[in-house]
């Protein structure tokens, strides 16, 4: 069954291993896929906001243009920026900031000349500068003055066509600031992040790209290329080989910190009031060789983003972007291939450890490691190896083979709790069963063949057969189903074990399955005889009472080592004994016949538990087939507080003392007076008749009292 059940497991593995194989190659076309595609990305924003972060390089600095810097009123100057010289640029920048966005680009003009004086490396504008406007001429003049250290925006957008479908359009700063030219100006650079698909949130860079690639085309080498704004920020500072080469590629890296804390905005404003240029700048101390992103920040402006740390503003993704090329703090996906071998690994693991587990416990235990483990190897991939192994997929196909398998051993485990319990229940009592069932590894150790201490009990019914000669054939097979059904209920009662019917009798024994210990089981096997007396002589009553013929049996016990196991062949097999003592405990049933008495006990039994119960000397016999003699006592009841022994079977006890040793006179006196107290009983009669007997005609030196029986 074990063995069929690894097949089983193993199936099951394969399917789930293919079913998670073509999720993962169903890609965009699977509704279900893209569902588990987002908890693989939901799990790699729990690592990217919680493991490793990529230090914020000191060399990049973010200039916001925050809700301070556009909302100035005039009343701001006369009042806080009273200390402007009113013949300077700052004032004049201040000035025109007062006058609300969109400000005149005469204002980024003079921001820009204030940066690069102050020795900034690269100025980068992430603004998009699409129409003419006020300020033109004086910002162009800027970004001449410093072409090799400045960069502006441009956007790459879809433009819907007239049959409706869309295409991508470059959208340039305006020819007023920079002139269109092919190729395109080395200060332009694109804005574009590309959502994933999954959640559309940002966790890629793509730093070069070509129309084509924006179509879905692919490109060729006489394609141009355009950069982004972090590639070109890094070529614009000399770090061009930075950049990585391949265009229309995707490249995951890894963040800085929560939005707002890797690179703290600070406000444009400031740079134009002497006294924050001095305490907060050092007089521009800050800047120098500084890679400095300008961009809007705050509540007011429309340029924000999901990212895995949150909501992220262009200009910090910009800076993120920029921090990784300049670390090299890329993040590498496994390709296709790997992803689908992982899958199959899982499945195999998984497999491995439903069939290590014997136990469902120990399988969910194992479950939980696994989960575990792979949880431990993926945080450390990410943390320590930079590599973004796919998490969800295989602890998909391992949890759902796990899972499953669980649930098929757990009902497998039912279902042969049942198959086992019915099987028991046809041959033993139910908390027999349970406890078969709680100790299976020794009962199945038992079944295989074993040799144990039992107690055995053989019961027939006396006459029957002839009776089956003139009676009715269908009444008188419910009379003995009703009699076998009445015996076997007694013995189930007393934790007995039914062996088998054979005929009109059958056999029952204590100890060979399960047992209580040698005492106990002889104990409960005697109460069961006794009870069955009880419930034998009900039955004749209810059998006379309905017109039909009384009965009487015989039950013989016997306690000793036999040899237990599940007997037969494939086309029956049966819980049996064999041994000496079964055949005695056959035989010594066979004898109450001769003794015309109900329920005889071998010796063993006596030795065991005859002090619990009321026992009667019968014999010292040698059965048929035996060399050696057994003493045999009837039972008479248990014994209990309230038990008073008769006064006849003290006498009776001297009187089977005295003949045994030959005292023949004594012993047919003792019988005399027995036979007075207890009148008609056989037992007294026949030692009387062998007493008498034995005074006339003393026996040989060499009598030993044994009786031989010739019959079973």
């Amino acid at each position: 069954m074990r063995h069929l059940r690894k097949h089983h497991l193993a199936l099951i593995c394969v399917l789930y291993t293919a079913l998670v194989t073509g999720l993962l190659l169903s890609a965009e076309r699977s509704r279900f896929f893209q569902g588990v595609w987002r908890w693989e990305m939901q799990f790699r924003d729990f690592m990217a906001r919680h493991g490793q972060k990529n230090p914020a390089d000191p060399s990049l600095v973010f200039v916001g243009i925050d809700n301070d810097s556009v909302s100035m009123e005039e009343v701001d100057l006369q009042s806080l920026y009273a200390d402007v010289p009113r013949d300077s640029s700052d004032y004049r920048a201040l000035t025109l900031m007062s006058q609300h966005w969109p400000w005149s680009r005469e204002v980024h003009a003079m921001l820009l000349d204030k940066l690069c004086a102050a020795g900034a490396r690269v100025v980068v504008f992430d603004l998009l500068f699409l129409k003419p406007a006020l300020g033109d001429d004086p910002f162009r003049a800027a970004l001449d003055r410093h072409r090799d250290r400045v960069v502006i925006g441009s956007n790459f957008v879809q433009q819907a066509l007239p049959d409706g479908m869309s295409a991508w359009e470059h959208t340039l700063p305006v020819p007023a600031l920079v002139p269109q030219s092919n190729p395109l100006d080395p200060r332009v650079a694109y804005t574009n992040f590309w959502i994933d698909g999954a959640d559309e949130k940002i966790r890629k860079a793509r730093f070069r790209v070509t129309l084509e690639g924006q179509k879905g085309i692919r490109s060729n080498p006489k394609s141009e290329v355009f950069l982004s704004v972090a590639a070109r920020a890094v070529t614009q500072a000399g770090l061009g080989g930075l950049v990585p080469g391949a265009p229309d590629v995707d490249w995951p890296f890894r963040f800085t910190a929560a939005p707002g804390e890797g690179f703290r905005p600070r406000p444009v404003y400031q740079l134009f009031v002497p006294k924050y240029w001095a305490a907060n700048f050092g007089n521009g101390a800050a800047f120098r060789d500084k890679i400095v992103v300008v961009g809007p920040v705050g509540d007011w402006q429309h340029d924000e983003h999901d990212t895995p740390l949150g909501t992220m503003v262009g200009a910090e993704l910009h800076l993120n972007a920029i921090n990784a090329l300049l670390h090299g703090s890329f993040l590498k996906e496994a390709p296709l291939l790997a992803d689908v071998l992982l899958i199959v690994c899982s499945g195999l693991v998984a497999w491995f450890m439903m069939v290590l587990g014997a136990k469902p416990l120990l399988q969910a235990s194992f479950a939980l490691l696994g989960n575990a483990m792979w949880l431990l190897l993926t945080v450390t991939a990410f943390n320590y190896f930079h590599f973004l192994a796919v998490f969800v997929m295989p602890l998909l196909a391992f949890d759902l083979s796990m899972g499953t398998g669980l649930i098929y051993e757990f009902v497998a485990e039912r279902l042969d709790r049942i198959r086992t319990r019915r099987f028991f229940e046809r041959y033993v009592s139910k908390d027999v069963v349970r406890e078969l069932l709680d100790n299976r590894k020794g009962a199945l150790h038992v079944l295989g063949g074993a040799r144990r201490p039992v107690t055995v009990l053989f019961s027939d019914l006396r006459g029957f057969t002839s009776l089956t000669e003139n009676s009715d054939p269908e009444a008188l097979v419910a009379q003995l189903n009703e009699y076998f059904k009445a015996m076997v209920r007694v013995v189930f009662a007393h934790h007995g074990t039914l062996d088998k019917f054979m005929g009109d009798g059958l056999m029952a024994h204590w100890g060979s399955i399960v047992s209580h210990g040698a005492y106990l089981d002889a104990r409960n096997a005697l109460r069961a005889a006794l009870e069955m007396r009880e419930v034998f002589a009900k039955l004749n009553a209810h059998w006379q009472s309905r017109g039909l013929p009384t009965l009487q049996f015989g039950v013989g016990l016997n306690s000793g080592e036999a040899i237990v196991g599940n007997m037969g062949c494939d086309e029956k097999m049966e819980v049996s004994l064999m041994g000496d003592a079964v055949n005695l405990a056959s035989r010594i049933e066979g004898t109450t016949k001769h003794y015309h008495v109900d329920i005889l006990v071998g010796g063993p039994v006596a030795e065991l538990v005859g002090d619990k119960f009321v026992l009667r000397t019968v014999d010292t016999v040698r059965v048929k087939g035996k060399t050696a003699s057994v003493e045999v006592f009837a039972v008479l009841s248990e014994r209990t507080a309230e038990t008073v022994v008769p006064e006849w079977l003290e006498v009776y006890e001297e009187a089977v003392r005295c003949y045994r040793v030959r005292r023949f006179v004594k012993a047919a006196e003792l019988c005399r007076h027995a036979a007075q107290l207890n009148g008609g009983d056989f037992l007294i009669e026949e030692y009387l008749r062998r007493a008498e007997s034995m005074a006339l005609n003393p026996p040989s030196p060499g009598w030993s009292g044994i009786q031989i029986m010739d019959q079973k």
